[in-house]
């Protein structure tokens, strides 16, 4: 690498901008890309969790905001290794912070070494393509092969990754992530949160690059039509019942054309777990792309939110997990039209710490 050290002089290596404009392409809640970065060498990068970035209504633990910084990793070193670098990645630098959210050290520090010696690995390709389907699926199973290919994706050691196909768990699982959805939106300071990332049809214009758009929601053409119809003719409560009502009606049709269900998780449920979790489900994400497969997740159910657990002890019992272990993501599967949007994401400069 060639120049002065990233942030001394305003511009980044053009390595550096390469493989950060990778590694912003992962997902994250609500797409609100929960990342900032510094440079303590000129060839290492230190990332933190962006305390301004986090929901903490709607993810209390910030595990997600932990799952997303592990698919920034995961991003980031499939990108060092196509540009020929192998990436030297420490968690927690500064030290274990065990189940503490910590903000003013680094998630990760990543030293781009060995150049020349990196070797590309092919899930790559598919950084740019991923994109989160909130749509609703066909009704194309998903072949055993292209699910034994999913699984093979995952490389985290003490991660476990499992799916299910079969018809009378996803029939019982989308009666759970309904019932989720509306604990989850049944509390106004949640709900607020959730539409102050999102463009809902008659409230305000999101024109910012993080968050999401009326398209991503996952409403057809003509259900964004209706929708607008019937909040131009409420008042402000009325309009938050019907939004309420959509989200929710949004989560069962989706839950409904699941052709599976996967899942993530780990014995325990430390900050290095979160983030070896996400790192797990990027490469699915991006495994899934490449065989023309849509995820999303569906995370409310994993919440904890009061008056949810007996419906989690459901859940664990259909899934099979133990109580010493953590499921970190939960997602859905299966054959729809991804489209060819343009991922929304925050210019690289704009991620890079005031020294």
């Amino acid at each position: 690498m060639t120049g002065e050290p990233p942030g001394t002089s305003g511009e980044l290596d053009p390595i550096w901008q390469e493989v950060l404009s990778a590694a912003t392409a992962a997902p994250s809640p609500l797409n609100s890309q929960p990342w900032s970065v510094g440079f303590p060498r000129q060839n290492t990068l230190d990332l933190f969790i962006d305390s301004r970035r986090l929901l903490p209504t709607l993810d209390p633990l910030s595990r997600q905001a932990h799952l997303s910084c592990g698919a920034f990793i995961e991003n980031l070193s499939l990108a060092a290794r196509q540009n020929g670098y192998l990436p030297d990645i420490s968690l927690f630098p500064s030290g274990w912070p065990g189940d503490a959210l910590v903000t003013a050290h680094p998630v990760a520090r990543i030293e781009l070494a060995g150049a020349g010696r990196g070797s590309a690995d092919p899930l790559f390709s598919s950084i740019f393509c991923r994109r989160t389907c909130r749509e609703r699926f066909t009704s194309q199973e998903v072949s055993p092969e292209i699910v034994s290919a999913l699984a093979g994706s995952q490389d985290q050691p003490f991660v476990a990754l499992t799916f299910a196909t079969d018809a009378s768990f996803r029939e019982e699982m989308g009666g759970y992530l309904k019932q989720a959805a509306g604990y989850e939106l049944a509390d106004c300071g949640r709900l607020a949160e959730r539409l102050s990332w999102i463009q809902v049809p008659g409230g305000r214009s999101r024109t910012t690059p993080d968050g999401y758009g009326v398209r991503e929601l996952g409403l057809s053409r003509i259900q964004g039509w209706m929708a607008r119809l019937h909040l131009a003719l409420r008042c402000d409560r009325a309009k938050t019942r019907y939004i309420r009502t959509l989200l929710i009606g949004l989560t069962h049709r989706q839950a409904r054309s699941a052709a599976g269900y996967g899942w993530i998780a780990t014995k325990g449920d430390q900050r290095f777990d979160q983030i070896r979790a996400g790192r797990v489900y990027q490469r699915v994400c991006l495994s899934a792309a490449s065989h023309g497969l849509c995820i999303q997740p569906m995370t409310a159910i994993l919440k904890p939110y009061p008056g949810m657990e007996a419906l989690q002890e459901r859940f664990s019992t259909l899934l099979g997990i133990p109580g010493t272990h953590t499921v970190h993501m939960l997602f859905r599967l299966g054959y729809g039209d991804a489209g060819k949007r343009p991922l929304r994401r925050r210019p690289v400069h704009d991620l890079v710490r005031n020294p």
